[in-house]
C-alpha cells in the first residue's frame, strides 16, 4: 500500500531534503507532500484570517 505524508514547512529550500528523509524513515512514507510558506510558524501560532486564501 502507497503511504503518503503531508508536511508544513518553510519555503527555505535548505530544509526541503532533510524533513523528506526524515517523513520517509520515521514514518515509512513513499511520498512526501509539501506545504511550503515562509514562516510557517509563525503563521499557525498567530492563527489569523490574513493569511488564509479563499476562493
Amino acid at each position: 500500500m502507497t503511504k503518503f505524508v503531508t508536511v508544513i514547512n518553510c519555503i527555505d529550500g535548505r530544509v526541503q531534503k532533510p524533513v523528506i528523509n526524515k517523513f520517509q524513515k520515521d514514518y515509512n512514507a513513499d511520498y512526501i507532500d509539501m506545504i511550503t510558506e515562509p514562516g510557517p510558524n509563525l503563521i499557525l501560532a498567530e492563527n489569523s484570517k490574513k493569511y488564509y486564501r479563499l476562493n
